[in-house]
């Protein structure tokens, strides 16, 4: 089975993926580093990672299709995370691979701003890939507003293509939730 959680920036995916680790042994992968590999270590592919998250998602598809294929025909027990999955392509997936794939989204589609905004500063000194660290508080609160409107259209598509999401509020409390609604296919 793969496992494939996915959804907004710094909705908790990473610390899902750590936790799944933690009590299943299941080992997880974020798509981040595959993203990152293929943009420094070949350019000409058309991967950039400064590009929106939805442009690179789209540039890595052909990638990541295959990685899943291969990993699915070695019958292996993987979770991929990140936020490079479409969904679209989710969809494509879950078609050619009904038994072999979970998918599940996660966002903040009815966040406050000030409030996301706090969480991620709170928080900030223990993330991966911290990129908003140095941001002022205008920067802030434009990048929230963005990532709160990005994820209502994520929102919104999944809805549309029968795709599951959960509404992060809190992550520390809703955990356990996410990772049963992610493994409801192995349980």
């Amino acid at each position: 089975m793969i496992y494939i959680l996915t959804g907004m920036a710094k909705s908790g995916k990473s610390l899902i993926a750590k936790e799944v680790l933690r009590l299943h042994q299941i080992p997880y992968f974020s798509t981040d580093y595959f993203m990152m590999s293929l943009a420094l270590a070949n350019p000409t592919l058309g991967v950039d990672y400064h590009d929106d998250d939805q442009v690179v998602a789209k540039a890595l598809e052909p990638y990541l299709h295959a990685m899943i294929k291969v990993m699915v025909q070695n019958k292996l027990v993987y979770l991929l995370e990140g936020v490079h999955f479409n969904p679209d392509f989710s969809a494509t997936l879950l078609k050619e691979f009904p038994t072999d794939i979970s998918i599940l989204y996660l966002g903040y589609a009815n966040a406050v701003v000030s409030d996301k905004v706090n969480e991620l500063r709170k928080y900030a000194p223990v993330m991966e890939n911290c990129w908003f660290q140095t941001f002022n508080d205008e920067q802030m609160n434009k990048l929230v507003e963005f990532m709160i409107m990005d994820s209502k259209r994520v929102q919104k598509s999944c809805k549309e293509l029968s795709l599951p999401y959960m509404e992060v509020t809190n992550i520390a409390v809703q955990m356990d939730r996410i990772i049963r609604e992610l493994m409801g296919k192995a349980t």
